[in-house]
């Protein structure tokens, strides 16, 4: 027989584990350590009770310009509006730029046309007589057809009744 295939005799019995052995601290050294844990809790209390009253403050920072939200809101649409005002303002500065060089471009060649004997002011009122005249027969026929395919009817008695 071997010596791991022998039985294990009743002399060998398994001990029990030993219990761990407790440190002793001195009182002295248990009181130090006491006042440092106090120490250390205050500490903790401290920086808990600050980072507390920044988070507070913080809050109340975003409060309050929750409450200026409306305020920012309105600002920036109405500076929306003035810029499309401004925008709307530059085009029609630039069409009257336009008009404004057109008419001094017409006025400089009827003159030339005048200075060279071709027509003459009287010519020229007459002309611009003529070209009025058609002006106001095309805005009123526009209207008459305008009116033609609203009501289906051109009768002057029945367009009285229309008045508001």
């Amino acid at each position: 027989m071997t010596p791991e295939e022998q039985s294990v005799t009743a002399s060998e019995t398994p001990k029990a584990p030993a219990t761990p052995e407790v440190p002793t601290v001195p009182l002295a050294e248990f009181e130090a350590l006491k006042g440092q844990l106090a120490e250390k809790e205050k500490a903790f209390q401290n920086a808990k009770s600050k980072i507390g009253e920044y988070y507070d403050d913080r809050k109340k920072a975003l409060e309050d310009q929750g409450m200026y939200k409306p305020l920012w809101e309105d600002a920036n649409k109405t500076a929306q509006e003035k810029d499309q005002e401004i925008g709307t303002l530059k085009t029609q500065i630039d069409e009257l730029k336009r008009s404004t060089e057109n008419a001094a471009t017409r006025n400089t060649a009827l003159s030339a046309l005048s200075n060279a004997g071709a027509i003459n002011a009287g010519q020229t009122l007459a002309l611009f007589s003529i070209a009025i005249a058609a002006a106001e027969v095309a805005v009123g026929l526009s209207l008459i057809i305008v009116a033609y395919r609203m009501y289906q009817n051109v009768d002057i008695a029945d367009f009285r009744s229309l008045k508001g």
